[in-house]
């Protein structure tokens, strides 16, 4: 926050509020797993115990339509951003 957001929405952004949704968290939160799969991937697969996620060799088609619809949220929020 700074003071001219502050002054501009004195009882919150409606814009930020419309960007941080529910749907918009685990999209992003998907959207980094991913990129920490392809850093995994890229490192050649090392077995450690700090990520928070479990990565698999496979994926399957359930994945692979959460990934496309996370993917689809991030950049129509990254859009909006712009605007």
């Amino acid at each position: 926050m700074n003071i001219v957001n502050d002054l501009k929405y004195p009882f919150g952004n409606p814009e930020m509020d419309e960007i941080r949704t529910d749907v918009n968290m685990v999209a992003l939160k998907n959207v980094l797993a991913l990129a920490e799969e392809r850093l995994w991937l890229a490192e050649g697969k090392p077995t450690t115990q700090d990520s928070m996620y479990r990565f698999d060799d496979l994926i399957d088609n359930t994945d692979i339509d959460t990934s496309r619809r996370s993917i689809h949220i991030i950049t129509r929020m990254l859009d909006k951003l712009r605007d």
